[in-house]
């Protein structure tokens, strides 16, 4: 029987994506975000986390672009009113 995607179900923020290397390796991005870089043995060589200064070189490689942090928007500043008339 197959299963039905419904609106409870959550997805990883990230597809399971490899590209090759040329020398053997591959960059392997995983669905947590973290990317890694295999060598042609199939070792991990290295390890990025998304809010490392290096994951977005290797990213963009994916066709990703890094993501800004953003803030919950306050509430708004009351207006002033002008003086009564």
């Amino acid at each position: 029987m197959a299963q039905t995607a419904n609106a409870t179900t959550t997805r990883p923020p990230f597809r399971h994506r490899r590209l090759r290397q040329a020398d053997g390796g591959s960059l392997v991005l995983r669905t947590d975000g973290t990317i890694a870089a295999h060598t042609a043995d199939g070792t991990v060589e290295q390890l990025w986390l998304e809010d490392e200064p290096g994951w977005a070189a290797r990213a963009i490689r994916f066709g990703i672009r890094p993501r800004t942090a953003t803030v919950k928007p306050g509430r708004p500043d009351p207006v002033a009113r002008p003086a009564d008339r």
